[in-house]
């Protein structure tokens, strides 16, 4: 996949095989780091009904293959984003998608505005991109309330915002979903012996350790100094 500067975009998720649109998205994010959260997401709730969109993207990894993301729109500001995820879901429904997008999209409110500001921080500042404890995105509108009603501490909800802290209390943010100091490279090139492919997983060690295969030697499928080793073999993704 490109790499497309960090900016404000709204995206699609889409089937790898057919490449027909599920979900749409908005980020301020590398795409490949906002799928990367959504992998994380998808992993971590293995039981979501197939109708949301980690249960979605569940059953796209137990085919063995992983959802391609790609860029709808690039807007200029974080106040068009709303606008126009809520038209690329209408835009898709209307031609009949099956989305599974729970709503119209948008948080309705506009980063500045008098509504903002009436529920917001003093400069309207709203907050996107965070991660509740179950993986699902959040919108926060404003701050020191949030944090006043979940217990939380706003330096700390503003260090995950800013990349300075992985999660507080479970919160994290799709910059940095997934990673942790052991386990910060997803794998997702693996074929399986009987020639299906792995879904992505963070830990290549403890993968190797509860399948009883060679760390060393997996990842030597990886660098190319071997071509196959008990029956699995390794096949970069192109996006």
């Amino acid at each position: 996949m490109a790499s497309i500067p960090q900016g404000y975009f709204v995206y699609a998720l889409c089937d790898p095989e057919t490449g027909d649109v599920a979900y749409i998205g908005q980020t301020t994010l590398l795409l490949a780091h906002r799928l990367r959260g959504h992998l994380y997401s998808a992993k971590h709730a293995p039981n979501a009904p197939i109708s949301t969109r980690v249960g979605w993207i569940g059953s796209v990894l137990q085919r063995g293959l992983v959802p391609t993301i790609r860029l709808l729109e690039s807007v200029a500001t974080s106040a068009e984003l709303d606008t126009q995820e809520r038209y690329w879901i209408a835009f898709y429904r209307a031609q009949g998608a099956p989305l599974v997008n729970g709503n119209a999209g948008g948080t309705g409110l506009t980063p500045g505005s008098a509504a903002a500001r009436r529920v917001g921080d003093k400069t309207g500042k709203v907050y996107i991109g965070f991660l509740d404890p179950s993986g699902e995105p959040l919108t926060i509108e404003n701050m020191k309330r949030f944090c006043d009603a979940h217990g939380l501490v706003r330096k700390a909800m503003l260090d995950v915002y800013h990349g300075r802290k992985r999660h507080h209390h479970g919160y994290g943010h799709e910059r940095t979903a997934g990673q942790v100091p052991q386990n910060v490279k997803l794998w997702t090139g693996f074929i399986r012996p009987d020639g299906t492919r792995e879904p992505p997983f963070w830990n290549l060690q403890l993968f190797c350790r509860q399948q009883h295969l060679s760390c060393t030697r997996m990842h030597g499928l990886v660098t190319g100094s071997y071509p196959t080793y008990k029956g699995w073999r390794y096949e970069e993704l192109h996006e």
